[in-house]
């Protein structure tokens, strides 16, 4: 179960309409595995999902510093400095 505080604000994940199957299937697979997975505080977390009809959807925690990939590379320099080069610039 994932903790709720009232209103939350989420983002939903569809497939574009030209989707194949195999995609489609794909998709599936992910909210399965999303549901197996259940909470955790340090995941983007799935709040709900469409499954029954159309379109599939996956409601998921929606996440302020847009997309992972984009946010872990404007951290890249940090995130590669060793703890020799972070305890040099602390000095």
């Amino acid at each position: 179960t994932v903790p709720s505080s009232g209103n939350e604000v989420v983002a939903i994940k569809m497939l574009h309409e030209s989707a194949d199957k195999v995609q489609h299937m794909e998709f599936i697979e992910e909210i399965e595995l999303m549901k197996r997975l259940g909470y955790h505080e340090r995941l983007v977390n799935m709040m709900a999902c469409v499954t029954q009809s159309e379109p599939t959807m996956l409601i998921v925690e929606f996440c302020e510093h847009s997309n992972l990939l984009n946010y872990m590379r404007t951290r890249r320099k940090f995130m590669l400095q060793t703890d020799e080069s972070i305890s040099s610039t602390d000095r």
